[in-house]
């Protein structure tokens, strides 16, 4: 597999991302669970919401993450057979993940299959030179056997993709909410779905 980041800017349209969002809004919503040998909640370690949309804005989130897919194998060099699922998360205020890893490649972890993570984020953070819906929650990525941290301000339509066993950290939300998609994409037998 193909080491790096993939971003691609406007992958999803400033309408999209706003029509996901207000079907976030009139969602349910639950605390964000971890995985650590068991399927946890744990606010001091993630601080997030799941936020569980309506199912025809599912689909559509679906169809539109799933016309990515093949550019995103493409870019890794991998064979994709499928995803986990998606999942729509809100971060407010305070909200953050610590430094964890998307796959455990131990046998029955339930997040062994996972090769590729993607997120799609539906609003932008602000960055040095302008304003954006919310402050912090900067993503950084942990390139193995590199120094430099990968450090990526959330950009409305954006997609990111990395490989799932990188260590990665959200950094706290120190104003508004920050709302994303994410999926891990896989290529063995499609895995039970854990968050």
């Amino acid at each position: 597999m193909r080491s790096g980041v993939l971003l691609l800017p406007s992958a999803w349209t400033p309408a999209f991302c706003r029509e996901i969002r207000d079907a976030m809004d009139a969602g349910d919503s639950g605390p964000a669970e971890i995985v650590d040998g068991a399927i946890t909640v744990d606010d001091q370690v993630r601080r997030a919401f799941d936020v569980t949309i309506a199912p025809p804005a599912l689909t559509r989130v679906e169809d539109a993450l799933a016309r990515l897919r093949a550019h995103v194998a493409d870019f890794f060099r991998v064979s994709v057979t499928g995803s986990v699922g998606v999942t729509c998360l809100r971060y407010v205020e305070g909200g953050h993940y610590l430094r964890h890893r998307d796959r455990d490649p131990q046998p029955g972890s339930g997040t062994e299959h996972r090769r590729i993570s993607v997120i799609v984020w539906l609003n932008s953070g602000a960055s040095a030179h302008g304003t954006g819906e919310f402050a912090g929650g900067t993503l950084r990525l942990f390139e193995p056997g590199r120094r430099d941290v990968h450090q990526i301000i959330p950009e409305a339509g954006t997609l990111v993709a990395f490989p799932s066993e990188w260590p990665h950290e959200v950094l706290p939300v120190t104003r508004g909410t920050r709302d994303a998609v994410v999926d891990w994409l896989y290529s063995a037998a499609p895995p039970d779905r854990v968050a």
